[in-house]
C-alpha cells in the first residue's frame, strides 16, 4: 500500500510513520483508515504510552491525503471492491500505407485501415519495413522519377538495380491523390514502371534482399 499513496516527504510516508507508531503494517493501517476514518487512527496514537504529541498540521494533511487515496479503493485491496477501469481509446499501432513483413513466413502486408492492435503473423509481431534504413547502395535502390508524356516514369536506382532470381525489385508503388498505384515485377524485368499521373505524394520500391526504399 505504501507505493499507492504517491506521498513522499522529508518525514517519510505518513502511512509508514503512523504504522510504525501503532506497530502495524501499512495494509492493516489502510484498512482502519478506510473503515473507521482518520480520527480513529489518531485516537489510537494518543492512547499509546507516553502520550505522543498531536500530529503536526503538515503531517496531518498528508495523512488525510493518504486516507482519501486509500478510501478510493485503488485496486480494491482495501475495500474488496475494484474500481471500474477507465475506458480509453488506444492510439493506433499502425499508420496508413505502412508495410509490414513476417520474418517467419515472408508474408508482407500494407495498411489501408489503422487499428489499435499489433499486426501478428505466425504467432509473432510483424516487422515494420521502414524505408531507406538498410545498409545498401542507395544509387541502386532509391527510385528516380522522370516526367514523360501521359504521366511519370519511375526507375529504381540511378544505376539499374539487378533483376536476378535471387536479387530483384518486387514492386514499384506510387501514392497520389488518395490513390495507390503498384507495378509488380519479376526477375528478368526492367526495374521501371510507367504511371498515368502528374503530382506524386510518395514513391517506393521493394527489394527482396535490401527492403523498402523511397524517393
Amino acid at each position: 500500500m505504501q507505493e499507492r499513496t504517491g506521498l513522499t516527504a522529508v518525514e517519510g510516508n505518513p502511512l509508514t510513520l503512523v504504522g510504525n507508531e501503532l506497530k502495524v503494517g501499512d495494509k492493516a493501517l489502510g484498512f482502519e483508515l478506510a473503515g473507521n476514518g482518520l480520527e480513529s487512527v489518531i485516537c489510537r496514537l494518543r492512547r499509546l504510552g507516553g502520550a505522543p504529541p498531536e500530529l503536526s498540521a503538515s503531517r496531518r494533511c498528508r495523512l488525510i491525503g493518504a486516507a482519501r487515496d486509500l478510501r478510493g479503493g485503488g485496486h480494491g485491496i482495501l475495500t474488496g471492491r475494484q474500481r471500474a477501469p477507465t475506458t480509453r481509446r488506444k492510439p493506433p499501432m499502425t499508420a496508413m500505407s505502412q508495410v509490414y513483413k513476417c520474418e517467419k513466413c515472408g508474408n508482407i502486408v500494407e495498411v489501408y485501415h489503422t487499428g489499435a492492435g499489433a499486426l501478428v503473423c505466425c504467432g509473432d509481431p510483424m516487422v515494420l519495413l521502414e524505408e531507406n534504413t538498410t545498409d545498401a547502395a542507395q544509387e541502386k535502390h532509391v527510385p528516380v522519377v522522370e516526367k514523360v508524356d501521359g504521366g511519370i516514369k519511375v526507375t529504381v536506382g540511378e544505376v539499374a538495380h539487378p533483376m536476378a532470381d535471387e536479387h530483384y525489385i518486387e514492386w514499384i508503388e506510387v501514392i497520389s491523390g488518395g490513390k495507390t498505384y503498384t507495378e509488380f515485377l519479376r526477375p528478368g524485368d526492367v526495374p521501371e514502371a510507367m504511371f498515368p499521373i502528374g503530382d506524386v505524394e510518395l514513391i517506393r520500391a521493394y527489394c527482396n534482399v535490401h527492403g523498402h526504399w523511397k524517393a
